[in-house]
């Protein structure tokens, strides 16, 4: 049976680049392992508070005012950390993010 390893090549640079406790930062891990597999991230335009009375009233069509104006950043999650911040834009018939700052 023929058997093969996976071996990770790095630059001098990439392999200087750890942290304290000698680890590679994700970022500069090969992830051609889990490069396929399919995460979900949320992206948060805003909140909003309302009471418990006003949530069982809500019907179609009414507006609920959230707590960030148009012109701001939009924060992209992984769960619950945040992983990056960018503006809307439209695309075609449909929103998208302009990515202005990773995490």
């Amino acid at each position: 049976m023929k058997t093969s390893s996976l071996q990770t090549f790095e630059s001098s640079e990439e392999a200087a680049i750890q942290d304290g406790a000698g680890v590679t930062p994700l970022q500069k891990r090969n992830i051609a392992l889990i490069r396929d597999v399919p995460v979900n991230v949320t992206v948060v335009l805003g909140t909003a508070t309302l009471t418990v009375e006003r949530l069982f009233s809500l019907r179609p069509g009414e507006i609920i005012e959230l707590d960030q104006s148009l012109d701001e950043t939009v924060t992209f999650y992984m769960g619950d950390k945040p992983i990056a911040r960018g503006h809307l834009v439209a695309v075609e018939d449909r929103y998208g993010i302009e990515l202005a700052e990773i995490l």
